[in-house]
């Protein structure tokens, strides 16, 4: 048959331009999400490659049913993809133990408010990068919902004080509680300043998308309240601006190693 010839093709040619031809015309055979049951990653990684719309049925079904290099492949890929329905397929995995460390990285490129009671869930959570992820991507989507319990959070993190020697989790949460802009982390970011580490670590430009960066708890909580002061000027009388300058000069950029 026609399609038997064309799955051959896919999948014998060392020719990556026939494979994606072969593979775009299996897309319109109904029965083209066989072939995803048991891919070892070479259909799945032609449909990527294709990036049209109507792969992404076929890209949700291998996220759903594939084998586990398959689904991570397609986690990995919908963090580029922009499609309510990868946003829905997305949540639908959250509750995977497996991939869901790379789902909450996907859902943050992703940022949709469909997922924030789903990302507040799973804050609970002991897998640390899955924690992390989900911080980020409440913080990315913006929605108060996720204030309250990112401040229990903030608050958690820094009752572990020097135990933690560079908190990232910390950092991220005040990161994303100056993204979201609401006051009710006011209290929290300003004792953060008083109690938090003073101590410097240097962070990466990739971190920061600017330039390498000596960062503190400290600093991190500075930034926060600064994003929500220029989002709600009128809060400029709930948060010592001269406080903020002052640990901010105490951490500075620098270009490479210096």
């Amino acid at each position: 048959s026609e399609k038997g010839c064309l799955a051959q093709v896919a999948a014998k040619t060392k020719e990556k331009r026939i494979r994606l031809i072969c593979v775009e015309k299996l897309i319109g055979y109904s029965s083209f999400t066989d072939y995803l049951l048991n891919d070892n990653g070479m259909f799945v990684n032609a449909l990527i490659d294709l990036n049209k719309p109507e792969t992404v049925p076929p890209l949700i079904f291998a996220l759903k049913n594939g084998h586990i290099g398959a689904r991570i492949l397609v986690t990995k890929a919908f963090s580029t993809i922009k499609d309510s329905r990868v946003v829905d397929a997305l949540i639908n995995e959250l509750k995977n133990k497996e991939i869901n460390h790379l789902v909450v990285k996907a859902l943050a490129n992703n940022p949709d408010q469909k997922a924030v009671i789903p990302l507040i869930n799973l804050l609970s959570t002991e897998h640390f990068w899955t924690k992390y992820g989900a911080i980020v991507a409440l913080g990315n989507i913006g929605d108060k919902r996720a204030v309250n319990p990112l401040i229990k959070i903030l608050k958690h993190e820094l009752d572990l004080g020097e135990s933690v020697q560079f908190n990232s989790l910390l950092h991220r949460t005040a990161e994303a509680l100056g993204k979201i802009g609401d006051q009710r982390a006011i209290p929290v970011l300003k004792d953060t300043i008083e109690r938090g580490s003073s101590k410097q670590y240097l962070v990466s430009g990739s971190c920061t998308g600017d330039k390498n960066l000596y960062a503190s708890d400290k600093y991190y909580a500075a930034k926060a309240l600064l994003d929500i002061q220029k989002k709600a000027p009128s809060t400029t009388d709930k948060i010592d601006l001269k406080i903020i300058k002052t640990v901010q000069l105490k951490n500075h950029r620098i270009q490479g190693r210096s």
